[in-house]
């Protein structure tokens, strides 16, 4: 392996490694906060947080941070069994994480190998009694299942942030795990948290039962030693007394039947302050003592000594106690709950009373009379072992004891003992019914929940399908009939009533878009889609075949980077592309340019281009149609020049006049040379003067007829920077002989020279003379009206900005207010059929258009003005 993959695989270890070491750790500070339900049955909840981290780890290092979480276990039950089952348990539910729902898998799990080995652990093993071995199978297998629903529902709610599954890509959850999820937590953490509110109830419960009994067999054997002390003590007295006369000091005394089968012998004794050898010293000197003498083991020789008086001396009655006697006056206990009664001397000697429960008294001849301090007030609980950690030694090890002093016998205590086992057996018991019922519903569950998943997951595939279906063009229309949940019968029915709806609507379109394909195979127009980025035009996705006919390419060849740069013209390219430049949503392109044919000419295209946003992507998209307009352009520039030639026609009296004045002049000028010449009277200077004349007239008449030669060809060049005066000038020698025939002044005082436009000189010019001839007909006319009149045209030049204005106005008739919204309108003319066709405004307003400028009209207060406005070009 190289160092590159070596290190790769060491970073995606210690991605991992880490992650579950911190994890574990972390679910072992929560196992620290257990939950107790009684006699050391404890929740533990730490291993929920690996669980919860089940799909994102792999499975070897979920079995690590399970085995860090479950030590816990080992210090609290003093044994690795628990430990070990919980580990097999996380490395068997992160195996299957991503196949099966976790839950199910943690569920046949704890059927299948937890259930065999905690009976082989703890039942073969440990030795435990049946009632607790399967409380601790219902226990472990409920606890284990609730870590891991706890842990579906702690991931469930991190991928509900959407944070950790788009920047950390964790795998999304199955309907089948959710709703498993989902009813086993209804199930389990309400009943987990009965259980906790119960087990202290069950536990005071079995412990109240247990003192309760033992204190009533604390008053039965207290009474019962009280009243057997009294009695024989008095018995005792009165035989002593029957014996007056007899000799004083120690002497044995013959008992009576009714004493000899309670006591093996009798003396008497002077009273001298102590009693038998080793008998504690009486603290009263009127009650009877009770003396254990020493060295007799468990079963010791009691002397009872009664304090008495004979042949009026105090004298002690020492009466030997029989072996078993004391035993026999307590009436055992129940065999069904053994109770230890135990008599404790003033010297803290433990002496069983009681032999019912002989395990019991070996145990507590062991203790220490501490151990039961307080328990003449309430019954203490007797463990040599921590209260709750472990089940086994609870079980045998915890017990209550009860303890009183007796009235009869001073400084003698009795007490009573039992072990807990029976009513934590007992309380386990009814434990165990819970559990096992808990158990079993979570079985019941799983199973339901199981088939409950697989037929909801089932069923919203099949609407997954029913609604794909219906995305492809509505091709599903059945309601599906096999689903048991109304809300999604009823979604399947809106589906399929929605799919019956787009198959119609699918038909309908169907029809359009045969419509529009023969519509657009059939139409002279092409029509093309784009993608738009940046405001730009880029890929193009679509283009109608007609593109064929209307250029001769193919729809491929069209397609190809570049095709549309090398097919414009080079002189519309810059001016085309300018147009295409900032393609906003919503704006509408509209611009005239040339394009190449693949055999090598060019025609005109009309491309207009609409920007849209797409509704589903939010992008924008452009719609644009191609218009062959070249025969168009045809007709146009044909009226172009048939306008041009009108206006001509109606400048021809004022340049007939123009031309006939120099032609005159010369004739007379070369006939008066011819005269001369014939008398031989030629003057050099005369004849040299005279040729000067007649060549200023020719020049003159030169000029004329040049400028409106010029003025009638056809345009070829393209728009070009130029001065509006100059063209004005040009076209003031083309119409002053008009202008000056019919007695209309010019004034161009207010023209700005040197401002600059981008334009075709023929056709701003054109335009400019149709303005001053409309002009000069609208003076006419109000001179035909009224005899003195004046006429007046004045043009002026201005720059506002970036744009440049020329005015012409006159002091002709004006326009009236229903002209006036007309006046650009082709073939609309106010003059009689003879004198104007309609087209020139028309035409002019179009000249305009396509320099980028605009053209309106306007009255003022002696006649009409027209003012247009162009795009300056420095």
């Amino acid at each position: 392996m190289t160092t590159a993959g070596t290190e790769g695989r060491a970073r995606i270890v210690a991605a991992d490694l880490w992650p579950a070491i911190v994890l574990g750790a972390a679910g072992y500070l929560l196992n620290l906060l257990e939950l107790q339900l009684g006699w050391g049955l404890h929740f533990m909840f730490g291993n929920a947080l690996v669980f919860a981290f089940v799909r994102v780890l792999r499975p070897q290092y979920v079995v690590l941070a399970s085995s860090i979480s479950s030590l816990r276990s080992i210090f609290l039950w003093n044994h690795p069994w628990a430990w070990l089952i919980w580990t097999l348990e996380a490395g068997l539910v992160a195996a299957s994480a991503r196949k099966t729902s976790p839950v199910r898998s943690d569920v046949i799990f704890w059927i299948l190998i937890g259930t065999p080995l905690l009976i082989l652990s703890y039942g073969l093993w440990m030795g435990m009694d049946r009632p607790s071995l399967l409380l601790v199978i219902a226990k472990q297998a409920t606890n284990g299942v609730l870590n891991v629903v706890i842990g579906e529902i702690v991931y469930l709610s991190l991928i509900s942030l959407q944070w950790p599954r788009r920047a950390m890509h964790w795998p999304r959850i199955s309907i089948q795990s959710v709703v498993m999820t989902c009813l086993l937590a209804i199930i389990l953490i309400p009943t987990v948290v009965y259980l906790r509110i119960d087990a202290p109830a069950r536990e005071q419960a079995a412990r109240q039962t247990v003192g309760d009994t033992l204190q009533i067999r604390l008053q039965i054997a207290k009474a019962t030693i009280d009243m057997w002390t009294t009695s024989r003590s008095l018995a005792l007295s009165i035989f002593a007394r029957a014996q007056q006369g007899g000799d004083a000091g120690d002497r044995a005394a013959v008992l009576p039947p009714e004493l000899s089968r309670e006591f093996s012998g009798i003396r008497f004794a002077e009273r001298t302050g102590t009693g038998q050898p080793g008998a504690t010293p009486p603290t009263s000197a009127a009650a009877s003592r009770l003396v254990a003498l020493p060295g007799s083991g468990t079963d010791p020789q009691f002397i009872l000594i009664v304090p008495s008086r004979r042949d009026d001396r105090a004298i002690d009655i020492v009466a030997t106690i029989r072996p078993g006697v004391l035993q026999g006056i307590i009436p055992a206990p129940d065999s069904n709950f053994p109770v230890g009664t135990f008599l404790v001397s003033p010297a803290s000697r433990i002496i069983p009373i009681t032999q019912t429960a002989p395990t019991l008294a070996a145990e507590v001849l062991k203790l220490r009379p501490e151990a039961w301090a307080g328990a003449d007030r309430s019954a203490v609980l007797l463990s040599d072992r921590n209260y709750g950690n472990s089940l086994m030694s609870d079980l045998r090890d915890a017990r209550i004891a009860r303890s009183s002093r007796l009235d009869a016998l001073t400084d003698w205590q009795v007490v009573t003992i039992a072990n807990l086992s029976p009513e934590v057996l007992k309380a386990r018991k009814g434990q165990l019914q819970l559990f096992t019922a808990l158990c079993g519903f979570v079985a019941l569950i799983t199973a339901l929940g199981s088939l409950l998943g697989v037929r909801i997951a089932r069923s919203l595939r099949q609407l997954a399908h029913s609604a794909a279906d219906l995305a492809e063009l509505g091709t599903r229309r059945d309601k599906i009939d096999s689903l048991v949940i109304s809300e999604l019968d009823d979604i399947s029915g809106m589906i399929a009533s929605a799919g019956s709806s787009v198959l119609r609507e699918h038909g309908a379109l169907l029809n359009y878009q045969r419509r529009l394909n023969s519509i657009a195979r059939h139409a002279p127009i092409a029509v093309y889609a784009l993608e738009i980025r940046n405001r730009q035009k880029s890929e193009l996705v679509y283009i109608s075949e007609t593109i064929e006919a209307l250029l001769g390419y193919t729809r491929a060849e069209i397609a190809q980077d570049g095709w549309w740069s090398h097919a414009v013209h080079p002189e519309d390219y810059e001016r085309a592309l300018a147009a295409f430049s900032d393609l906003q949503p919503g704006r509408v392109v509209q611009t005239e340019y040339k394009l190449r044919h693949k055999r090598g000419h060019y025609i005109w295209i009309d491309d207009t281009l609409a920007v849209e946003v797409r509704p589903e992507t939010g992008d924008a998209e452009g719609i644009g149609v191609l218009v062959d307009i070249s025969e168009r352009k045809t007709a146009a520039e044909q009226l172009l020049q048939a306008d041009k030639m009108a206006s001509l026609g109606r400048m021809i009296a004022g340049t007939a006049h123009e031309l006939n004045q120099p032609l005159n002049f010369i004739k007379m000028a070369t006939s008066n040379l011819r005269e001369h010449a014939r008398r031989g009277q030629l003057d050099p200077e005369r004849f040299t003067a005279k040729l000067e004349t007649i060549l200023d007239h020719v020049a003159r008449a030169s000029a004329i007829i040049l400028q409106m030669r010029i003025f009638g060809r056809t345009p070829s060049e393209a728009p070009a920077p130029m001065d509006i005066m100059e063209a004005i000038d040009t076209v003031l020698v083309m119409a002053a002989p008009q202008l000056e025939l019919d007695g209309t002044r010019i004034d161009v005082s207010s023209c700005v020279a040197g401002v600059k436009v981008a334009a075709l000189p023929i056709q701003l010019e054109q335009v400019l003379l149709n303005l001053m001839l409309n002009a000069n007909d609208a003076i006419r006319t109000r001179r035909e009206r009224a005899e003195a009149h004046e006429g007046l045209i004045r043009i002026s030049i201005e720059r506002e900005g970036l744009q440049g204005m020329i005015s012409i106005e006159d002091n002709g008739t004006g326009l009236s207010p229903e002209v006036l919204p007309m006046i650009f309108e082709p073939f609309f003319t106010t003059k009689p059929p003879k004198d104007g066709t309609g087209l020139g405004l028309p035409i002019s307003y179009g000249i305009i258009r396509d320099l980028g400028g605009t053209i309106r009209a306007e009255n003022t207060d002696s006649g009409a003005r027209f003012i247009i406005t162009l795009p300056t070009a420095e």
